[in-house]
């Protein structure tokens, strides 16, 4: 137990300065849900790295927890300070392509590619982000992401959020493209071998459809809750604590946050991510 938090209190310093802090064996779990078919598919992906030869270069697999068995190779990544690198696997050339950059300061942007979608010519698609604002409130720190198609900022296309040194609040491998249309992911936990470095305190509730799909609006730090049938939820940090239980009705149910920030809504056996910029 005194190693294990002797490796926290050394790596938490590591998230606050974006340094990302990769090994041999981490594991990232993701819920995805899928809405492309008629019917909607949820599944845990299952996203590990092995270390190569090269220094500071990684192996990237992807698997599903219902046939670990089937492991696809992604990429190869390189960590570089607070950046992350990767190479995709059928790669032509030799050239990196930055996927997180940790050290993003507020008001700071850069173009960033995604490691699962790529262009005719095979050029993983790139988008810009923008860091917004960044989210001190528990013991991790969040960038709060804006999307752009361009560095010229004109035509916002998405929100997001990054931990730093970690992941992507959306899992490891959606780095960037938040918002795609019939897709929806989020990140379970993230683990050093048999170590915990985080968790979704409300990962044990997945997202489905139903009659209780809250209505959100948000005014500043007001929010403003309604769905069709009465019923009762709750609100949550994003790092798990309680905020307060709330009964909700197709009234408005008027909430007032502490400060900006993530929050995590559940509605019955809903739940949503609710970003204050």
């Amino acid at each position: 137990m005194r190693n294990v938090v002797l490796f926290i209190l050394l790596f938490l310093p590591l998230l606050m300065n974006g340094q990302s802090f990769f090994t041999d064996g981490m594991k990232w779990r993701t819920q995805i849900f899928g809405t492309q078919e008629q019917e909607p598919v949820a599944a845990i992906e299952v996203v590990t790295i092995e270390r190569t030869p090269d220094d500071n270069c990684f192996d990237m697999f992807r698997s599903y927890e219902d046939n670990m068995s089937a492991k696809e190779l992604i990429a190869v990544i390189r960590t570089e300070e607070s950046k992350i690198f990767f190479q995709p696997k059928d790669s032509k050339n030799s050239e990196w392509y930055l996927m997180y950059n940790f050290g993003l300061k507020q008001g700071e942007g850069c173009f960033i590619y995604s490691p699962l979608s790529s262009s005719e010519n095979s050029v993983p698609v790139k988008t810009y982000i923008k860091c917004v604002s960044i989210d001190k409130s528990s013991e991790y720190e969040v960038l709060l992401l804006e999307e752009y198609a361009d560095d010229s900022c004109s035509n916002i296309i998405g929100r997001g959020s990054w931990i730093k040194g970690l992941s992507s609040l959306n899992g490891f491998l959606y780095n960037n493209r938040f918002e795609v249309d019939g897709f929806s992911s989020r990140l379970l936990d993230v683990s050093d071998n048999e170590r915990i470095l985080y968790t979704d305190k409300q990962s044990c509730i997945l997202e489905t459809t139903g009659h209780s799909i809250p209505d959100i609006k948000i005014d500043g730090l007001d929010v403003y809750i309604s769905v069709d049938d009465e019923i009762c939820g709750s609100l949550y940090f994003i790092s798990g604590e309680l905020i307060g239980k709330y009964k909700f009705s197709q009234i408005p149910a008027h909430i007032v946050l502490p400060d900006r920030g993530i929050y995590v809504l559940q509605v019955g056996k809903v739940s949503r991510k609710i970003m204050i910029y």
